[in-house]
């Protein structure tokens, strides 16, 4: 489970990480557990992440062709970074994915930053905040008190913590899980009337003081989760229809649309239901529901009841293993665990679709995956890695370049179509 350690080492050493953690994190472990079992699914996010929001379900901003028809399936595409070199590559295939998103009237959204907020870990940002406050006109009883407890909560100060110095720039792969919980939030008319109704103060803990939406006016069927190196490279074909049974795809879209989707992949799916997760198989002659797949791109079924079943044990066993999360650097040996608990006739019947040539890394057909070709924790290969996107984004702007020249005028002339 995870990337081979004979093959990319140890990702971290305990030695770098320990002082990571509070004195009290096992105290704060508990605390969050026991919420956790008492109200619904919390999840604890950090200040200082940017949300950006692009509304292209609008049929106002979104233009029509005579190759696509609206696709039935409302999809939210949501990709993120942190503010490292990670950040160049969003940078990049940004423009394309939004012209996919804009050309098919789908919303986008990006998440930049490190979002959860992982009980017992150090949290600088909190405990100067804290200590700020207290430090401003509070009587020296209470002073007293709030030192003692910053003082017991961070002891550790001295000790370094790298993640917390490049603000936990690794972990913000786990931004998958705010987004898709988030997305959600957003899945069903019911849940949508639902946030309308949440204060301005539940909005701006979800998406940001700078997008307080009261006219928010969408919810989705489908959410497309993509790493910073991932870029949709064909635009004329229907993402959502991925997670369609064949059968249903050949009634719904014609023998043409069909026979398309066969060439990118599988073409089993459930008798009676739709897939809740599609994503790319790790192993070619795997089973199709294997919980063994790359969750760098991931496509998942807002409407399922088993997508919220996964997505909240993958959010409680990342929370709940704070030690973990530091010393694999993986959010995907998470979900693997939440996949595998699941169990293999739940998968194949509900519906896990592993994927490979639509999402096979460079070769691939439908979303092309930027993967650093060392294998290591350390190396990014950044350079060549923005080379192979530049590439690719030439080629996909030589073939769709008016949908490419609406997003970039867009961009260059400040125009916030889908910015609230």
């Amino acid at each position: 489970m995870g990337r081979p350690r004979f093959l990319y080492g140890l990702p971290v050493e305990w030695e770098s990480v320990k002082g990571c953690l509070v004195q009290t994190y096992r105290q704060e472990l508990k605390d969050y557990k026991t919420q956790a079992t008492m109200t619904a699914t919390h999840v604890p996010l950090n200040p200082n992440v940017v949300w950006k929001w692009y509304r292209y379900s609008n049929a106002a901003t979104t233009k029509t062709t005579t190759k696509n028809k609206s696709p039935e399936r409302k999809l939210l595409i949501a990709q993120f970074s942190g503010f490292g070199p990670y950040s160049q590559m969003l940078e990049q295939v940004e423009p394309i994915n939004r012209a996919y998103a804009r050309k098919w009237g789908h919303d986008y959204v990006t998440l930049q930053g490190s979002a959860l907020a992982f009980p017992g870990m150090k949290r600088s940002t909190e405990y100067h905040a804290a200590k700020d406050s207290v430090l401003k006109g509070q009587n020296d009883k209470h002073e007293e008190e709030s030192n003692s407890k910053l003082d017991e909560n961070h002891e550790n100060d001295d000790q370094t913590c790298p993640s917390l110095e490049n603000g936990y720039e690794v972990q913000s792969a786990f931004n998958k899980i705010p987004l898709l919980m988030k997305a959600l939030d957003l899945s069903s008319p019911a849940n949508h009337a639902m946030q309308l109704q949440n204060s301005v103060l539940e909005n701006q803990k979800y998406l940001g003081e700078d997008h307080v939406d009261r006219n928010f006016s969408s919810f989705y069927d489908q959410v497309l989760i993509l790493d910073s190196d991932t870029m949709i490279v064909d635009f004329d074909f229907d993402i959502t229809t991925l997670l369609l049974p064949l059968k249903k795809q050949q009634t719904q879209q014609g023998q043409t649309q069909a026979n398309q989707q066969q060439q990118h992949g599988d073409s089993m799916g459930t008798a009676s239901n739709e897939y809740f997760l599609a994503a790319y198989r790790v192993f070619r002659n795997d089973w199709h529901w294997t919980w063994e797949i790359n969750n760098g791109i991931t496509l998942w079924n807002l409407n399922h009841p088993t997508t919220r079943t996964v997505a909240e044990a993958w959010l409680k066993g990342s929370l709940t293993h704070p030690k973990d999360v530091l010393l694999k650097n993986d959010d995907q040996f998470f979900l693997q665990r939440a996949l595998m608990s699941l169990g293999w006739w739940t998968r194949m019947r509900h519906g896990v679709r592993a994927l490979r040539d639509e999402f096979d890394y460079y070769d691939a057909t439908l979303i092309k995956h930027f993967k650093r070709d060392a294998q290591s924790w350390t190396r990014t290969s950044l350079e060549q890695r923005l080379f192979r996107i530049q590439e690719a984004k030439a080629a996909v702007c030589e073939e769709w370049a008016e949908e490419c020249a609406d997003v970039l005028q867009e961009m260059t002339g400040d125009v916030s179509t889908g910015k609230s």
